[in-house]
């Protein structure tokens, strides 16, 4: 090795090895910052339960919604609610893919609507109102993103009760989920 040209050759050698390393990773992150640009996100954008007339059910509508700047595919919602102590956890509990009504695609910057009935009787609308019962409302939704990797998100809620009939919602204390 005392033929300075045989070390400058080794030299461009290990220099060109780790300006190739550089750039692959360079590439690596690049391209999972793409994803992360790209991808579907989505998330919950409101809601409500509005009382019937007679006070005896209740609607219980979610609106979903695509933040992301590509298409959630395979989109699938469901939605669950029950009336209980305001202890009780609730939220294990979700309906299969199957047992849903199907699937669809949520564009980039649209809306997605999950609606379900809750029958409520006299003296649990009292409870309710009275703050001795809550209405626990949890649902999610499913999907894929456009690089093929499948997502969800668990809503975990609540009904904020007052004398009106339309009630706001808000997340439960242990929050919502999503990847």
């Amino acid at each position: 090795m005392s033929d300075p040209l045989v070390l400058l050759t080794a030299l461009i050698a290990v220099g060109t090895i780790a300006l190739a390393m550089f750039s692959l990773w360079q590439t690596i992150i690049a391209r999972n910052l793409a994803r992360r640009q790209i991808r579907a996100y989505v998330g919950v954008n409101g809601g409500k339960v509005e009382l019937d007339a007679s006070g005896t059910s209740a609607l219980i509508h979610i609106v979903y919604f695509n933040a992301g700047q590509s298409p959630a595919y395979a989109f699938t919602t469901w939605l669950k609610a029950e009336i209980d102590i305001p202890t009780a956890l609730l939220f294990e509990s979700e309906l299969s893919i199957s047992e849903r009504t199907g699937s669809s695609v949520c564009m980039p910057s649209a809306h997605a609507n999950s609606c379900i009935l809750q029958v409520i009787s006299a003296q649990e609308l009292h409870d309710l109102r009275a703050g001795v019962k809550m209405l626990f409302i949890w649902g999610g939704v499913d999907y894929e993103d456009a690089f093929k990797e499948k997502r969800y998100l668990k809503l975990r809620a609540t009904a904020q009760v007052d004398s009106g009939n339309v009630w706001a919602i808000q997340p439960h204390k242990i929050g919502y989920v999503s990847n």
